[in-house]
């Protein structure tokens, strides 16, 4: 059996409440159609020491399937964000058995939405053999980083002293210029202005 279904029965003599075994005891006998989900009737047959047959009622469950889009994020850029993979949890498809998945989903701007996908069964995939359930992620853009603004660079702080005449001093600094000339004995101070 491919698809998920219920326990075989333990068939036991009637008398002695022995298990008989499978194949040796008795066999049991199938429709046709044992793959597709839901109520089948086999027949168990008696072999061997044991004669006689009796119907049986199997139930073949669906197999549960999950479809999950990807969730993603990044920073915006201005490109689109997209996230083409789908994952598929549960049960899973049976070998030769599919689906194919198409995402529409795409955020572009600073927010977030769902990651949008259909899909299509295979053309021998039939939903009634399977429980399907679709989990949508969700894409998200984050704000990008305000850019740092530069530090003004600090004036260059000079400062030297003029020595080569001796009745004149000069002063260099960032911020004033001051000049001390000495003339007669008099001493005159002058602010440079900004």
């Amino acid at each position: 059996m491919i698809f998920r279904h219920a326990e075989k029965p333990v068939i036991k003599d009637e008398k002695t409440g022995v298990t008989l075994e499978e194949g040796k005891d008795y066999e049991i006998v199938y429709p046709e159609d044992i793959k597709n989900a839901g109520e089948i009737t086999a027949t168990v047959v008696g072999k061997g020491d044991y004669e006689g047959s009796f119907e049986i009622k199997y139930n073949i469950t669906k197999r549960d399937v999950t479809f999950t889009s990807a969730t993603d994020s990044k920073q915006y850029d201005g490109n689109a964000l997209t996230n083409g993979n789908v994952e598929i949890t549960g049960d899973g498809f049976i070998e030769g058995e599919g689906a194919e998945y198409k995402v529409i989903g795409t955020q572009t701007q600073v927010g977030n939405s769902a990651n949008e996908f259909e899909y299509t069964l295979n053309e021998n995939t039939l939903a009634s053999n399977y429980d399907i359930t679709k989990v949508v992620g969700t894409l998200t853009v984050t704000a990008a980083p305000a850019p740092e603004t530069p530090e003004k660079p600090k004036p260059e702080v000079k400062k030297s002293v003029d020595t080569s005449d001796d009745n004149n001093i000069v002063f260099y600094g960032n911020a004033f210029f001051m000049a001390m000339i000495t003339l007669a004995g008099i001493i005159v101070l002058r602010k440079k202005s900004s």
